[in-house]
């Protein structure tokens, strides 16, 4: 029997996703799905491929099977909720022109729909709440863009559980898909000993405690320390913190922005780093002061 549940969101950084032709705002349940998925494989990295590919094939669909999870978004239409942006406002700061794309603006709201069997709907509800803290929508979301916030569950408003112990909030909703993560302060951490696949999952959750009144603030600053990092470490960069050069490979370190009582927050996910460059490059030390750089900024 099929349940169904809407939660309603909130952009909280702009989302430069876009449709057919490249340029125009667009907020799809393809791009909502696709998020799904990738956070459900890597919150499951206790289960072998063939135990993964059945689980995620019975929610999302496979090859052989049609997906049992129904998607519809729709987005709140209005004239000021698109706008231009920077796609790399840190280049402003620099004297340097910064390019811009159309988005979907801060504070835009919208509705995903779920429709799905009775007993997965209330894991896909919990799923899409880690997917809203660790991931985004779009372009540059691995470092803050499209970053948004649920704001009401089946018409519950979430704002006060958010405006609670975060970690402590995320914690409990991570546990309930897996029993493998563990909570130390503003830290959640892996605990599965055993050999996992070599894919992206994750390790580490980790909370800034320095709050910004503009997310803009937090985006400029994984900037500038990007640049910094690429610019320093030129040898180990790559296979450490991804690129899109002769090639791509997505950084295994994934900021988004979160916001709780009127401030902005970071938070950084670390996933297991599967370099398409040569392994023997890869420094988890690098991982680590990037990590640093931004967690405990304060700004001037």
């Amino acid at each position: 029997m099929n349940a169904n549940a809407i939660i309603k969101c909130k952009v909280t950084t702009p989302i430069l996703a876009h449709g057919a032709d490249g340029s125009t705002p667009e907020l799809r349940a393809a791009s909502i799905k696709g998020g799904l998925r990738y956070w459900f494989r890597a919150i499951n990295c206790h289960l072998d491929l063939k135990g993964l590919y059945e689980a995620e094939g019975k929610l999302f669909g496979n090859t052989s099977k049609k997906s049992l999870l129904q998607i519809k978004v729709g987005l709140d239409k209005s004239a000021d909720n698109i706008a231009e942006f920077e796609v790399l406002p840190h280049w402003s700061l620099k004297g340097r022109h910064s390019f811009t794309a159309s988005g979907i603006s801060p504070q835009t709201t919208f509705t995903v729909k779920l429709r799905g069997p009775n007993e997965y709907i209330k894991k896909v509800i919990s799923l899409f709440e880690v997917y809203s803290f660790l991931g985004g929508i779009g372009k540059r979301s691995r470092r803050g863009m499209g970053s948004f916030m649920v704001t009401e569950i089946e018409g519950i408003n979430q704002s006060l559980e958010h405006d609670k112990d975060l970690a402590n909030y995320l914690h409990q909703k991570i546990h309930f898909l897996s029993p493998y993560f563990s909570r130390s302060n503003n830290k959640i951490s892996n605990t599965y000993s055993d050999d996992k696949a070599l894919y992206p999952w994750i390790k580490s959750i980790e909370f800034g405690q320095n709050g910004f009144k503009h997310a803009k603030d937090i985006i400029i600053k994984i900037g500038t320390t990007t640049s910094q990092f690429k610019k320093q470490n030129t040898a180990k960069y790559e296979a450490s913190l991804g690129h899109a050069s002769n090639g791509r490979f997505s950084s295994p370190i994934y900021v988004s922005i979160i916001s709780k009582d009127g401030l902005h927050y970071p938070i950084i996910t670390t996933l297991n780093t599967v370099s398409d460059k040569e392994n023997g490059k890869i420094d988890h030390i690098l991982q680590e002061a990037f990590k640093m750089q931004i967690l405990q900024y304060k700004a001037d």
